[in-house]
């Protein structure tokens, strides 16, 4: 069992921390090479609750506190822009990422909330949804699951999706197919947060969308995943706009929440943001300093080419190439 304590942040609520194993990943942009995994400790403050942190250097003394050498504080709220890397008297502070946590405000009528996009954005949207219902003759475009018996059948198809997608090849996110992760959702799905989103399209699966109702009328985008052979569709966004449907229909869903990640969708669909980060702390002992040159070694290579290839204007299609490359490895 993991000890859990809570430890002051610099005047703020008391956030959770608990000890885990934590895995830290060595990639080339989207391109994971490997991953360091060690003992560590753990804490995901609620966003939405914690007001913006000005120093993470605060959080450090988490290291003393379990003993251990290193400590990630995911997804914290921030009120200024943090440094990637930076040196602390008790630790070097390592920045992985800043991100802008995205939501969509669904405590309204869906026609007041399609009010946000431009009239052609929504002639648009409906034009997606049309073409993809239109390609289904035996089955509907979307199921939506939410029963306990129901979430091993739509487990095993989202899980077979995301097989296929790119974000399962290149950064091994999505549903993993075990058997624990089927329990979890069956276990979720008995407490009454489970939502699990199918979109078909030629009368096959062609992607999926998981939420998991986490507090207060809040639903977290867990997992997803579409068949890259469908991807001139748009099938995303085609389900988030049934998700979004769903959700301003229900009066118990004020909030979606879109997690981290970066895809276009989310920030079209977003209605208000959070400006956070996700920090690591490491003692300063041989093994994370070079763990974290090496890091930066591939950042840099990265930034570099990336770049290169904007100022070419071949950013867009290389990432797309090689999105698909790693999707075909599938096939």
């Amino acid at each position: 069992m993991n000890a859990e304590r809570k430890l002051p942040l610099a005047g703020l609520p008391a956030v959770a921390w608990d000890r885990r194993r934590l895995a830290i990943h060595v990639q080339i942009g989207e391109v994971r090479l490997w991953s360091y995994v060690c003992d560590g400790a753990y804490a995901e403050p609620p966003v939405l609750a914690t007001p913006p942190l000005n120093d993470l250097g605060s959080l450090s003394g988490v290291l003393a506190d379990f003993g251990v050498d290193v400590a990630r504080c995911f997804s914290c709220p921030v009120g200024y822009t943090p440094e990637t890397v930076s040196l602390r008297p008790d630790c070097i502070l390592y920045v992985s990422a800043r991100h802008r946590r995205l939501y969509a405000e669904t405590d309204q009528a869906f026609d007041a909330y399609l009010g946000k996009f431009k009239k052609k954005a929504v002639s648009e949207l409906m034009r997606q949804e049309r073409r993809v219902a239109e390609t289904n003759a035996l089955r509907p475009p979307v199921q939506i699951f939410t029963a306990p018996e129901d979430m091993a059948g739509f487990h095993q198809t989202a899980s077979a999706i995301a097989r296929r997608s790119f974000q399962w090849r290149m950064l091994g996110t999505g549903l993993p197919a075990d058997a624990r992760s089927l329990e979890k959702m069956i276990e979720t799905a008995r407490e009454g947060r489970a939502y699990g989103f199918l979109l078909h399209i030629d009368d096959s699966p062609a992607a999926f969308h998981y939420f998991r109702r986490v507090e207060d009328g809040v639903l977290l985008f867990s997992a997803t995943g579409y068949d890259q052979r469908h991807a001139r569709y748009s099938p995303g966004t085609v389900l988030m706009l049934q998700v979004l449907r769903r959700a301003t229909a229900d009066p118990d869903i004020r909030l979606i929440d879109f997690d981290t990640g970066e895809f276009g969708y989310k920030a079209f669909f977003a209605t208000r943001s959070v400006a956070c980060a996700d920090a690591y702390f490491f003692r300063k002992t041989p093994r994370n300093i070079g763990l974290l040159a090496l890091k930066q070694g591939l950042s840099s290579t990265t930034r570099a080419g990336s770049f290169l290839l904007k100022k070419l204007q071949l950013h867009g299609a290389v990432k797309k190439l090689i999105r698909r490359a790693f999707t075909a490895r599938g096939h």
